[in-house]
């Protein structure tokens, strides 16, 4: 009766250790997946933070920036000689597509888009810049 005994606790051990070690699987599948989709919206919001700052950066730098920023309508940035350019149409880098959208609202105003998409997710941000100089 001892060894019937001994023989069911190995039975049910082993069967516990098989459900810990899937569950542990299945958790540890489940946090690379969180993980890798927390990466990619990490670096959409780098990327689309980078839009912004490009717009904010033109906006600061006078009637030559101002004069960039009126040039186009969906945009996106890349650097020339050492300062910021723009281009028409959006950008395609990695899995990601980003574009800035300069909209006027008076002469001195304009509302500025910056949107990034990548498979199943998308995010915008807005914000207005001014034209200083002419104030």
């Amino acid at each position: 009766m001892n060894k019937g005994f001994s023989l069911i606790e190995v039975i049910v051990s082993v069967a516990i250790v098989a459900i810990l070690c899937i569950s542990f699987t299945a958790l540890t599948l489940q946090a690379l997946k969180v993980s890798r989709i927390n990466a990619n919206e990490l670096k959409a919001r780098m990327y689309v933070q980078e839009l912004m700052e490009v717009a904010i950066d033109l906006e600061q730098s006078g009637d030559e920036g101002w004069t960039k920023l009126s040039e186009y309508t969906v945009c996106h940035p890349f650097i020339d000689g050492g300062k910021w350019q723009l281009s028409v149409g959006p950008e395609t880098i990695d899995i990601y597509t980003r574009s800035l959208l300069v909209e006027s609202i008076d002469p001195n105003k304009k509302k500025v888009t910056a949107s990034i998409s990548w498979p199943d997710k998308s995010l915008t941000i807005e914000s207005y810049v001014y034209n200083y100089a002419e104030e």
